[in-house]
């Protein structure tokens, strides 16, 4: 701005009747008000008045009690009965009124007494937030809480048409009980057009919007208060400074972008230059939108704390793995680490860096699980994973595959060692053979009986063995083709028909040999008590006995 406009800024200051050394944290003039419309007030007796509370250049504050509630209030009234003051003064307590909302004090009542108006509102007891940034008794985020909530009664107000004009912190009150509230609306005003203008320069030069200092105002300039509150929060100092108040102003007019240091968080940092643009249409649209960006800072800051947080999970996780541990143990770590960054990730979707840890723990644990050969927990984690590597993948399917295998295997030879397969149609093949057995030895009786010279007693035996063995033979096949088969029916089978067989030969060489018949029968007992005895032992131990 020229060395021209700067002595008509000045001119203009003095002309208004303001001193030109005002620093630049103090409100600049009130300006004419619309007249307040004469209504009935309540009692004065109603209230009993205790103490002063405070007061400013203007009014006081005092402390009283609401006699017919027996509440504390507190009551605002002017210094001097100067009917400009006055009018402002009732000004301000209708348009207050007209708010309500948790962050803005409530107006109870107006009153006038012989002192002039005063207006009745809840009694707050706390600090000026400026207090508590000179103190650094509330964090950061403390802070973004407070702001956040003064943003909301700001958000409000626009709801209603109307424009605060001066939001800095000494204008913000922290309760007892963490409350906050925005106060001192002497200089709000509805925007009956979406735009406020006033031949004399109001507001607080250090947080000034540029178009303020040219007596315009909007809701946008409230945005850009907002940002320079956030701008004191942040680094202690205001938005525009200088060696007196036209080089405040100054500051102001140009509004140009703060190169913050690196101890103001970046994402901050970029919110206080835009909220803080010179052109209102640079600026966040509405407060709304200031809001949700503050509350993005936060939940990307949270999502990186718990990225941070899940990056040495993996470190421990990669240490448990590499010494062994408990797969309990290892199974926790991966689960906590897995979780944070899926928290991280919610809270900020997009975050590339928490996605790449997510991705590489999960990586870690599939290697684990191979390793430990549980291709079912491999293969589910890698449903998870994007852009799987093909090498990861494959070892993953070969060892399901080589899992699949050996289970059939097993499922297999739990079959054939189950004695349980085949058992109904094993019991019914042996009563066959039985009762084919004693239907043949009855003939031969019978034989023997009706013709005792026509076939010699070791050629009977020999003729009954070889009926028997083809007959058993013969039912084996019949019940193999038919029954299901496994290791105990099969031995069963060669038990049977090997006995059989050997049954056979030994009767066949006591016939060539002339060999006594009892003792031909006492040798084929022995043979059948074996058989039976492998019989039964292949029948209830399985194939532990007989493979």
């Amino acid at each position: 701005m020229s060395a021209q406009s700067v002595d008509a800024l000045r001119d203009t200051l003095v002309a208004q009747g303001i001193d030109v050394s005002a620093p630049p944290r103090e409100t600049l003039a009130r300006d004419e008000r619309d007249t307040v419309v004469d209504a009935p007030l309540p009692d004065k007796d109603e209230f009993e008045v205790i103490r002063e509370l405070g007061r400013g250049g203007m009014g006081v504050v005092e402390l009283a009690v609401q006699t017919a509630l027996k509440r504390e209030v507190a009551i605002k009234r002017l210094l001097e009965d100067d009917p400009a003051d006055a009018d402002a003064l009732l000004c301000e307590a209708r348009l207050t009124g007209a708010l309500e909302h948790p962050n803005i004090v409530p107006v109870h009542a107006v009153l006038s007494d012989e002192r002039g108006p005063a207006v009745v509102m809840k009694r707050i007891s706390g600090v000026e937030w400026s207090a508590r940034l000179e103190s650094g008794t509330l964090d950061l985020d403390e802070q973004l809480d407070v702001f956040v909530q003064v943003c909301r009664a700001v958000a409000f107000a626009h709801s209603r048409d109307v424009v605060h004009r001066d939001i800095k912190p000494s204008n913000v009150m922290i309760g007892e009980f963490g409350e906050v509230y925005l106060v001192d609306w002497g200089l709000a005003r509805h925007l009956d057009d979406g735009v406020f203008r006033s031949t004399r320069l109001m507001g607080t030069p250090g947080y000034m919007p540029p178009e303020m200092v040219e007596g315009r105002t909007e809701k946008r300039s409230d945005v850009y208060l907002l940002g320079a509150t956030l701008h004191e929060v942040l680094t202690g100092g205001l938005r525009h400074s200088g060696p007196d108040l036209v080089a405040v102003l100054m500051s102001a007019a140009r509004s140009e972008p703060f190169d913050y240091p690196p101890a103001v968080p970046a994402g901050l940092a970029e919110i206080c230059n835009r909220a803080c643009a010179a052109d209102p249409a640079q600026r966040y649209a509405s407060v709304d939108e200031l809001i949700a960006a503050v509350r993005l800072y936060r939940e990307r800051r949270v999502a990186e704390s718990l990225a941070t947080i899940a990056e040495s999970r993996v470190q421990l996780l990669g240490a448990v793995i590499a010494k062994e541990a408990e797969y309990a143990e290892v199974q926790r770590i991966f689960s906590e680490a897995r979780f944070a960054f899926e928290q991280a990730l919610e809270r900020w979707p997009g975050f590339e860096s928490a996605e790449r840890g997510r991705q590489r723990c999960i990586r870690m644990m599939v290697e684990h699980e191979l390793k430990l050969e549980h291709p079912e927990n491999a293969d589910a984690l890698l449903a998870n994973l994007q852009d799987a590597p093909a090498d990861l993948v494959a070892r993953v399917r070969q060892l399901r595959t080589a899992r699949e295998e050996g289970k059939r295997r097993f499922a297999e030879l739990e079959r054939d060692r189950d004695p349980q397969v085949g058992a109904a149609e094993r019991t019914r093949a042996t009563f066959g053979l039985a009762a084919a057995v004693t239907a043949l030895v009855a003939t031969f009786v019978s034989l023997r009986v009706l013709a005792p010279d026509l076939v010699t007693g070791s050629l009977r035996l020999l003729l009954v063995g070889a009926l028997v063995l083809v007959i058993g033979i013969g039912i084996a096949r019949h019940w193999s083709a038919r029954a299901p088969m496994n290791l105990i029916n099969r031995r069963i089978v060669q038990i049977v028909v090997g006995t059989l067989a050997v049954s056979l030969v030994n009767r066949a060489l006591g016939w060539l040999g002339g060999a006594d018949v009892h003792t031909v029968l006492e040798t084929d007992a022995l043979l059948l008590v074996g058989g039976g005895l492998a019989l039964t032992l292949a029948r209830d131990h399985g194939a532990n006995v007989t493979g």
